[in-house]
């Protein structure tokens, strides 16, 4: 179990923020500001302090530890191509790397290296801060950063569709990326130089994490900080409640301690209570109160009658009355028609005429023995006139249909209806006699007067309503609450002169009552001041949670499992190695001590000084001592963790002088006898130092791409090296590659354009020419892109003879005569050479080249 694993499994049981400050720092090589503001926003979520969401769900997934654990493929990586959205970089290119030696991609600023390099530490494994990949400005397209990279994971070739947001493939993340920002996480910019191994800085940034957390803990929970001051509560029940809260108390506890409107409107009742109660004797007290007792009774007997004679079971009664009359007005009037049609008067046998007809009636029965109606010859009451025959049926009809059993229902029916309607309008709603009383219960209860007065209007329209020929379906329920304001009122006396039943209760129930007030008022204290209380329980309930969230800012589990890791498998194998790479790198100017050290959860390597008066190496180490320090760790660790697969190396040696830049080309050739070694650079010395390494060391292998730039694409790849860093063998190699050019020149085109051909030729060849006296005549004592002269390859110089000085004199001459660099007189460059003179001068350096360097002896 590699240590990233070990840490991963062994913070599955801690806090979520925890978890998450790994995964992050796992992520991005290091915590920003605002991975460090993510983190403390999961921690409140995680406590309840702030509303959850998506985040917290993303924080509990598991760990993804791609590219951290134990090496199982040993991957190399074949070739980069179909790349799209990468800066300016052209998507028709084909970057291939070969899977052995030392591949060095070469180009100038802008040629698309760093295009290349951010695909690889995206694709890869890189500490530190990944960078990020924009599109081509220029062109822009909405189309994902992606590219096909091929590996051989050991020796089976897979291709991997990488895009900028795809998961990390785990072959790919085996490739470990070093750069400047890689360097800088090994090497701390503290006054002490030191690094923390892979994995272990997973743990610094924990405590990065934790640290912040607890500084915004700290920050928020300041005394005081978010609680509002509440008012002086007294010593009652709902006043200890508010002047204690805590964390203990639920927000639906103020509702308990919060004064009804009754409890409030009592208030002014029982100050008026403890007046009486101070200033009077309870015998005048008692009969205070049974006058406002007599005072209120005609009050409530008024509303009670009034309420009970126009309630609900009247409406019902008078509706069924109606419904009576109506259904037998309509049987009589069916009878009215059989019998009183034809008629040339209307109205006959309404109401008026039955008035009239009762009327005659009496007037003829109490005047003589005559029968009514008058028979056929008999004078009529009315007209006084002989009745008819005709007439004398027709009054016989009348008198059938006024003596019929239908006709007298309907008589009684109207006369039930019209005595309701009578006792309803003599009803006397007018509330001014008790206007005293009114004002003595309202002043107990503040809504009583309206609540009266708007009962009194709702009974006057009741009134109304009753009297109606056509009710209504249904009537709403008259508020009762005024009557059964009075009734509380009335108990409440009763109540009073029940507790004044003796003049000694009266000290007691003036305690009694002082305090019921000071409760209420409390309560009402309470009311006004709700909200901010329930805020203060919220805030120490957050308090609270601050607190339990501070307990989890304890750096000490992280030190144990630090140091836990350190003893069993990463510090002493890594001292071993670290110590060994920096001997390779001849830190001869000083003894360099690596000792270990903890602090607060990080476990580093500090390296110290072991003699004079400056122990921090920070101090003395020059920036290329301090690059090669860092390089020196990230090899320690490859080599500690027996990794195999291949590296990357971005820039390595960026503005180092030629001393550092030489021993650093030096310890990657040797690196990449054991795994794939690719270097981008656009460092041209340092770029021949690789090459000349490469010669050097026995075994190692040198490849070469360039890249350049049109003037709208990027990482244009082509096979040919750098010219100004090729060896004089490998001039002449690429002087042999053109001349199949020239010959074609020589063949199809004119004169002028193999003159132009031979100019270009023969400038390259004379700096093939001075290479050769640079590399072998003088051994590279002083070499061109060399910040110095190496006087120590003085005592390996090569015997020089006269016939070497001819000869390097010749093909100098020959060249300078020839190649474009000078405005000489025409006649000079006359006659132009052949074809074949320019190989047989090709031949002449190659073979004096083979010459110096396989027959001649050094002194």
């Amino acid at each position: 179990m590699t240590p990233v694993e070990k840490i991963v499994d062994w913070i599955k049981v801690k806090p979520i923020w925890w978890r998450h400050a790994i995964r992050l720092s796992l992520r991005d090589g290091e915590l920003v500001r605002a991975a460090l503001s993510e983190i403390y926003q999961t921690a409140l979520m995680e406590h309840g302090l702030l509303e959850k969401d998506d985040r917290l769900d993303s924080a509990k997934k598991e760990i993804d530890t791609t590219g951290f654990e134990s090496e199982i493929h040993e991957v190399t990586i074949k070739s980069i191509s179909k790349v799209v959205n990468v800066g300016a970089l052209a998507s028709d290119q084909l970057l291939e790397l070969p899977l052995s030696g030392v591949t060095v991609i070469y180009g100038d600023n802008g040629a698309g290296k760093s295009g290349y390099s951010r695909i690889l530490k995206h694709a890869c494994l890189a500490r530190g801060k990944t960078p990020e990949i924009l599109g081509n400005v220029f062109e822009p397209s909405g189309e994902p950063s992606s590219a096909a990279i091929t590996i051989e994971a050991d020796g089976e070739e897979n291709s991997i569709s990488w895009e900028l947001k795809s998961e990390p493939n785990a072959k790919l993340k085996s490739i470990r990326v070093f750069d400047g920002e890689v360097s800088n996480n090994f090497v701390s910019d503290e006054d002490e130089l030191g690094y923390k191994p892979l994995g272990l800085y997973l743990l610094d940034d924990l405590v990065t994490a934790i640290d912040y957390v607890k500084r915004q803990v700290a920050e928020e929970t300041i005394p005081g900080n978010g609680l509002v001051t509440l008012p002086q509560f007294g010593d009652t029940k709902s006043g200890r409640f508010a002047s204690s809260l805590s964390n203990l108390n639920r927000l639906d506890e103020v509702d308990k301690h919060i004064a009804t409107d009754s409890e409030i409107e009592r208030i002014r009742t029982l100050e008026q209570e403890l007046y009486d109660l101070r200033a009077k004797s309870p015998e005048q007290i008692r009969k205070e109160i049974n006058n406002k007792r007599l005072q209120v009774t005609p009050l409530k007997k008024f509303i009670d009658d009034l309420v009970s004679n126009l309630n609900l079971d009247k409406f019902e009664m008078i509706k069924s009355l109606l419904i009576d009359y109506k259904e037998k007005s309509k049987l009589a009037d069916q009878l009215k028609r059989r019998v009183l049609n034809d008629l040339p008067l209307s109205n006959v046998g309404g109401s008026e005429w039955l008035s009239m007809w009762s009327a005659a009636e009496n007037f003829i029965t109490s005047s003589s023995d005559r029968v009514f109606p008058p028979k056929s010859g008999e004078n009529c009451p009315l007209c006084l006139q002989s009745i008819g025959d005709g007439s004398a049926n027709k009054l016989k009809q009348f008198q059938e249909y006024v003596l019929d059993e239908t006709s007298k229902q309907v008589k009684a029916a109207q006369a039930a209806l019209d005595k309701v309607y009578a006792e309803i309008r003599k009803y006397n709603l007018d509330s001014s006699p008790y206007k005293s009383a009114v004002n003595l219960v309202g002043e107990s209860d503040a809504e009583f007067k309206k609540k009266l007065y708007g009962l009194l209007n709702s009974l006057t329209d009741r009134k109304s309503v009753f009297c109606q020929d056509t009710l209504p379906d249904s009537l709403q329920d008259l508020d009762g609450s005024p009557a059964a304001i009075i009734d509380k009122f009335v108990r409440q006396l009763d109540e009073y002169l029940a507790e004044l039943s003796s003049d000694n209760d009266a000290i007691e129930l003036l305690k009694n009552k002082e305090q019921l007030l000071a409760e209420i008022q409390d309560r009402k204290k309470v009311k006004d001041y709700a909200d901010d209380i329930r805020k203060n329980i919220s805030r120490y309930n957050d308090l609270y949670k601050y607190g339990l969230l501070d307990k989890e800012c304890n750096t000490r589990p992280v030190t144990s499992i630090n140091s836990e890791i350190c003893r069993d498998q990463i510090i002493q194998p890594i001292v071993k190695y670290f110590g060994d790479e920096l001997n390779r790198f001849g830190f001869n100017r000083f003894k360099v001590v690596p000792k270990t050290r903890g602090r607060s959860g990080a476990q580093l390597l500090r390296l110290e000084i072991s003699e004079g008066g400056e122990t921090l190496v920070a101090k003395v180490a020059s920036e290329g001592e301090q690059r090669c320090i860092a390089i020196s760790c990230f090899l320690a660790e490859m080599r500690a963790d027996h990794r195999k697969s291949a590296v990357i190396f971005d820039d390595p040696v960026n503005s180092l002088s030629h001393q550092w830049s030489g021993r650093v080309a030096k310890r990657l050739v040797e690196e990449s006898l054991r795994r794939q070694v690719v270097i981008l650079t656009h460092d041209i010395a340092f770029y021949k130092y690789l090459l000349e390494e490469s010669e050097a060391i026995e075994g190692a292998s040198f490849n070469s791409i360039c890249l350049e730039r049109s003037r709208k694409r990027a990482g244009i790849v082509r096979s040919n090296p750098p010219w100004d860093a090729l060896t004089t063998g490998a001039r002449i190699k690429q002087l042999r590659k053109m001349l199949p050019s020239l010959e074609n020149v020589d063949r199809n085109g004119t004169e002028n354009d193999f003159r132009l051909a031979a100019y270009d030729f023969y400038g390259y060849l004379r700096e093939a020419w001075e290479r050769l006296v640079e590399e072998k005549l003088l051994n590279q004592v002083v070499t061109r892109f060399g910040r110095g002269v190496q006087t120590n390859r003085l005592k390996r110089l090569i015997d020089l003879s006269e016939d070497d000085v001819a000869r390097i004199d010749a093909g100098m001459s020959k060249c300078s005569t020839y190649f474009r660099g000078h405005d000489s007189a025409p006649a000079v460059g006359d006659p132009y050479p052949t074809l074949d003179e320019i190989k047989k001068d090709l031949e002449s350096i190659s073979a004096f080249n083979s010459e110096l360097q396989n027959n001649r002896k050094r002194s």
